[in-house]
């Protein structure tokens, strides 16, 4: 998801499992393989990016997007 530029959809193939804090965030915010993802917006300055997934919003660092990977 870090990689995407904005306005561009794909779909979440996988996320990163082994942090037990970061798969609870992903599950809570609906961040699951086979589901649509668009980069709305970054703020490289912020470090973070607004991405749409099940057509909500979503602030989140671009750590953080690094560990959703997309197709």
């Amino acid at each position: 998801l870090a990689d995407m530029g904005e306005g561009e959809v794909r779909e979440i193939e996988r996320v990163f499992e082994e942090d037990e804090g970061l798969l609870k965030f992903f599950d809570d915010e609906g961040s699951r393989p086979g589901q649509s993802v668009r980069l709305d917006a970054r703020a490289p300055y912020r470090g973070t990016v607004t991405a749409e997934i099940n057509g909500r919003p979503i602030v989140m660092g671009t750590q953080v997007a690094g560990r959703i990977w997309v197709h």
